[in-house]
């Protein structure tokens, strides 16, 4: 009887310790925008991807507006506080001015094809000593920014002497080389300044236009690419180094260069919805300028372009590197 007891108490312990083995490591996701927007729909999707092919080893819980927000989830995810967040680059003070390449104007048209050429320049080495204090799991160009304004702009010139909402340096400079003004504001407090009259426009994307209700505050719009802005999906270097080699195939799997190409198609995909919605709107015009219009911005911003270069650590590598790279993935397409 002994014997059968002792057999049973081992059994019991060789039990747990499976048990134990086969729990999975909880990874925490610091999202710091609702659940519902579309770079989150696509964190969400590729989550359970990644559970689903670690085969149990990790699971990803999502934290929303509560550990962190837009200017904290670096430091949070750097920190260790999260495993893992969406970051934008832009808010991290001077750390990723090489990954800056894709605020340049002219430069990048949509969020897919300046994700792939952004990612390939990580993998390439290129941009990837910026990404020293984390790990980057996806990286991502936004939608490049538009103007979109409450009087209608047909020439250049009519941006002179009004105030615009800008993001960054470049888009400091962009404003400035137009006689206009440029207040920076996060997407956020756009709506609340044109409702007020402290900005009579704005420098923003189509990229949840009609989900900061922006239709209802501006009614002309032009579309000319004032240059983007990078985002990422980062994990904690700890982390990483910790999982379990099933946990990291899952994640190389469904991570990379195939999450950085989810994140810019979801992107562009918004970028349709809310364009079409605000073409339909009465009242709403949407056009471009005159090519003549256009070529004369080009030279016109040639300076910023110089200055981005002479500023930036292996500045002209980089952006002819991105050429090269958004010219191949503009010709997959034709």
């Amino acid at each position: 009887m002994r014997k059968i007891a002792i057999l049973a108490v081992a059994g019991a312990l060789v039990s747990g310790a499976a048990s134990a083995q086969t729990k999975p490591i909880v990874l925490k996701f610091a999202g710091w925008a609702p659940p519902q927007i579309n770079v989150n729909i696509v964190a969400q999707r590729w989550a359970k991807q990644v559970e689903a092919a670690s085969g149990g080893t990790v699971k990803i819980q999502f934290f929303w507006n509560s550990i962190a927000n837009a200017r904290t989830v670096y430091d949070v995810v750097r920190t260790g506080v999260a495993d893992i967040g969406w970051i934008l680059q832009p808010l991290v003070r001077g750390k990723f001015k090489r990954t800056g390449v894709v605020a340049l104007p002219f430069l990048v048209r949509n969020s897919t094809e300046g994700s792939v050429a952004l990612w390939k320049l990580y993998s390439d080495g290129l941009i990837s000593s910026e990404y020293d204090q984390v790990k980057p799991l996806g990286i991502a160009a936004l939608p490049p920014s538009i103007i979109h304004s409450r009087t209608p702009i047909m020439r250049v010139a009519d941006m002179a002497g009004k105030k615009f909402r800008i993001a960054g340096r470049v888009n400091a400079q962009i404003i400035g080389s137009l006689k206009a003004g440029g207040v920076q504001l996060p997407i956020t407090r756009v709506y609340q300044s044109l409702s007020k009259g402290v900005i009579q426009g704005s420098l923003s994307p189509w990229l949840g236009f009609t989900a900061f209700k922006h239709q209802e505050v501006t009614n002309h719009h032009v579309e000319v690419p004032m240059g983007a802005i990078a985002g990422m999906i980062a994990m904690n270097n700890a982390t990483w180094k910790r999982l379990p080699a099933k946990a990291k195939a899952a994640f190389t799997k469904h991570s990379f260069a195939k999450l950085s190409r989810a994140l810019g198609e979801i992107c562009d995909k918004d970028v349709a919805y809310n364009r079409g919605k605000v073409a339909a709107l009465k009242g709403h015009k949407i056009m471009s300028f005159s090519k003549a219009e256009i070529s004369a911005l080009q030279t016109r911003f040639k300076p910023i372009e110089a200055s981005w270069v002479k500023s930036t650590p292996d500045g002209g590598k980089i952006l002819a590197a991105m050429k090269v790279e958004l010219a191949k993935v503009r010709s997959m397409k034709k």
